[in-house]
C-alpha cells in the first residue's frame, strides 16, 4: 500500500467514517453495475477509502450489524474484516436458496459466526420451521467470540448449536495452529 492510501485510511479511522464508506461503497456498486465493464474498471472504487485489516490494531473490538445480525468483531483479523468491508458471501446466498423446513446445516470452521448467524437470522425472519444449524469451531478464542456474537442475537440460540471442536474423520485430539491476523487460516 502506498503512503497516500495509508494516510487516507488513518484519516478515515480517526474520523470514524469507515461505516459511511462501507455503505457508500455498497450503494455505488449498484450504480457501477450499470456501467459497461470497460468503463467501470477505469473508475476507482469507493472501497479504496475503507481501511484494510492491517490498518487496525490487534485486538480491535467493533460492534456492527450485517443482514440484521449483530456482531462484535476484530477488524485487524482478515476474516472478520471481510464482514466489516461487506465482501459478498456466495456460500450464504446459495445456502438460503436450498433451505427447507426440518433441514440440518453444518457450518464446519464456523469462525466468529458470519455465515451461520446470518443464516439463522434469515431462517427466523422467514419463519422456516425446525432448521438446526450445527457450527463447529476448534479455535478456543474464536469459539469464545462466536458465543459472544450468539449472545448478541439471543433469538438465534434455538436454531444454532456451537460445537467448540473440529470435525474430522477420526476421534482424536490434535494441536491446532492459527495466525491471530487471519483466524480463518487455522490448521491441524
Amino acid at each position: 500500500m502506498n503512503s497516500f492510501s495509508h494516510f487516507i485510511h488513518k484519516a478515515v479511522i480517526k474520523a470514524g467514517a469507515e461505516e459511511f464508506f462501507v455503505r457508500f461503497r455498497k450503494t455505488t456498486n449498484v450504480i457501477r453495475k450499470l456501467i459497461p465493464v470497460k468503463l467501470r474498471n477505469k473508475i476507482p472504487s469507493v472501497g479504496r477509502f475503507i481501511p484494510n485489516a492491517s490498518d487496525y490494531p490487534a485486538g480491535d473490538s467493533y460492534r456492527l450489524t450485517r443482514d440484521n445480525t449483530h456482531f462484535n468483531i476484530d477488524r485487524s483479523d482478515y476474516v472478520q474484516w471481510r464482514l466489516f468491508y461487506g465482501v459478498r458471501d456466495n456460500a450464504l446466498a446459495e445456502a438460503k436458496k436450498h433451505l427447507r423446513s426440518g433441514g440440518i446445516v453444518l457450518d464446519i470452521g464456523a469462525n466468529f459466526g458470519a455465515f451461520s448467524l446470518r443464516l439463522a437470522t434469515y431462517i427466523a425472519e422467514n419463519n422456516i420451521k425446525d432448521v438446526q444449524i450445527h457450527a463447529f469451531e476448534p479455535n478456543p478464542s474464536v469459539a469464545k467470540n462466536y458465543n459472544l456474537n450468539l449472545s448478541l442475537n439471543p433469538e438465534l440460540s434455538q436454531i444454532i448449536q456451537l460445537h467448540p471442536f473440529g470435525l474430522g474423520n477420526e476421534k482424536t485430539e490434535k494441536e491446532f495452529a492459527f495466525d491471530n491476523s487471519n483466524t480463518g487460516a487455522g490448521r491441524v
